[in-house]
């Protein structure tokens, strides 16, 4: 028998964002804005989705089932969640994913509170933001995954041997020394 090796190919990253908002009309043109904006970064080496949970129950259960989703656009209305909702709902997402990146979308100047209140936010967005400039908020989600996706070490040391011109083997190679 022959071994046959096939060319295989390559596995393109995917990078899923869930948008959980309870109101169906913003959940439904948060989710547009994001999709029609997703070709401007004319990104070739991810596949980028957006899910939608209408509760913080069904982000969870999408969030257990689904590890590829990378990013959680959490919708605040602080007229009807306080302060210690947030946190709870923050604590729940982050008791299933720990290291999941968390941004949270509000009206309110109050919503910028959150951040001093929980240290588990990547970043608060005001929602006429994701409405009106989605780019930009796809972009900081895009440079956070790509920061993410790189390897600490590997990282370090394509850096250092690109910026150094220092030439070093190991001390087995000269004498010890």
């Amino acid at each position: 028998r022959k071994l046959v090796w096939k060319m295989s190919i390559p596995l393109i990253p995917c990078l899923k964002i869930l948008v959980v908002e309870t109101v169906t009309h913003l959940r439904l043109q948060i989710r547009e804005n994001i999709e029609r904006c997703v070709p401007s970064f004319a990104r070739e080496d991810v596949t980028i989705e957006v899910l939608e949970a209408a509760s913080l129950e069904q982000a969870l259960a999408f969030l257990q089932e689904d590890g590829n989703i990378q990013a959680v656009l959490l919708s605040l209305d602080f007229e009807k969640h306080t302060q210690q909702d947030a946190v709870e709902m923050i604590d729940a997402i982050n008791g299933l994913r720990i290291s999941i990146p968390l941004y949270i979308l509000g009206d309110e100047s109050e919503g910028l509170d959150i951040i001093n209140t929980s240290e588990d936010i990547e970043s608060f967005f005001f929602r006429d933001d994701i409405l009106l400039d989605p780019e930009s908020i796809l972009g900081y989600i895009l440079n956070d995954f790509d920061d993410r996706s790189q390897t600490p070490f590997w990282t370090a040391y394509k850096k250092y041997v690109i910026e150094s011109n220092d030439s070093w083997h190991t001390p087995g190679h000269s004498g010890g020394a």
